[in-house]
């Protein structure tokens, strides 16, 4: 064999595929998901959401997937001084009917994170509340409100300060996806912390992990329809017997009215006068 045979088997059998591919780690299961939502203002009966971000992670805030969008409000965008977002921006952007069965499918099942989470959650059922399609069904977990048990000593509690006092950096604040990607790193701190302490008590990570899981999603409220007639074979049922008349008892006398005057005595017969001629000779010189 030449140098160049050499060579070339060699190539060939460095170049040849391996009979078994290497395993591939199984996909973590999604358990929470965090989400953000930019707003139009902050009242969801009237407002509008116009930025969301749903990040999704497993039992230990080790990020899974992820999914965000600009969304068109159909008004004007308002609050750009906060999110920077533009009327401009979301102009070509889809409206919240058209990503609500992504969003739903997202958050089924799951644990909903938020910093605050009242407030991503109410908007997000008045924007469902808009459309045809069911508000997903899941449990929440406030990183707001756990950071008193987390985080005693802070004396303000906004996204910004509690991702100080942990040492992580945000660097797009006040976007859907830069304020996500915050919460996940706070949740995964918290979940840590369960972890080497042991703690599963209420208010905890780990304790709204663990709590009970709702069903599935329920179809949109409709008035209930007429039931379908149920056609089945059987004999014909004879007429009942018709029930004999019951026997004839006077109507009671109706009770008085209350109040009302007894009934008038009927008029007294007018006396008998006997005229005697004494009475008749007064009555003469009367006259």
């Amino acid at each position: 064999m030449g140098l160049f045979d050499f060579v070339r088997s060699h190539r060939a059998t460095a170049a040849a595929p391996s009979a078994t591919p290497p395993a591939q780690a199984p996909v973590p299961r999604p358990r929470f998901a965090v989400i953000d939502v930019e707003t139009t203002g902050l009242r969801p009966d009237v407002e509008r959401i116009v930025e969301i971000a749903i990040i999704r992670t497993d039992e230990q805030g080790r990020q899974t997937d992820s999914w965000s969008s600009r969304i068109n409000p159909d008004r004007p965008v308002g609050a750009s001084h906060v999110h920077g977002i533009t009327d401009r921006d979301v102009a070509q952007a889809p409206r919240f009917a058209d990503v609500a069965p992504a969003i739903g499918a997202l958050l089924e099942g799951l644990v909903v994170v938020a910093h605050n989470v009242e407030f991503d959650e109410a908007f997000l059922r008045a924007e469902f509340a808009r459309t045809t399609r069911p508000m997903p069904r899941f449990t929440t977990f406030c990183t707001f409100v756990s950071s008193l048990l987390y985080l005693p000593r802070l004396h303000r509690r906004t996204l910004a300060d509690c991702c100080s006092a942990l040492g992580i950096r945000n660097g797009a604040a006040h976007s859907a996806l830069g304020d996500a990607t915050a919460v996940v790193a706070i949740l995964e701190h918290y979940l840590a912390e369960d972890r080497r302490t042991g703690r599963v008590m209420e208010g905890s990570a780990t304790h709204a992990l663990h709590s009970v899981r709702p069903g599935p999603a329920q179809p949109a409220a409709q008035s209930p329809a007429a039931p379908e007639p149920v056609l089945t074979a059987s004999a014909p049922t004879p007429p009942a017997p018709a029930a004999p008349p019951p026997p004839f008892a006077p109507p009671p006398a109706s009770p008085p009215a209350p109040d009302s005057p007894p009934p008038a005595a009927p008029p007294a017969a007018a006396p008998s006068i006997t005229i005697t001629p004494d009475f008749r000779e007064a009555l003469d010189h009367l006259h």
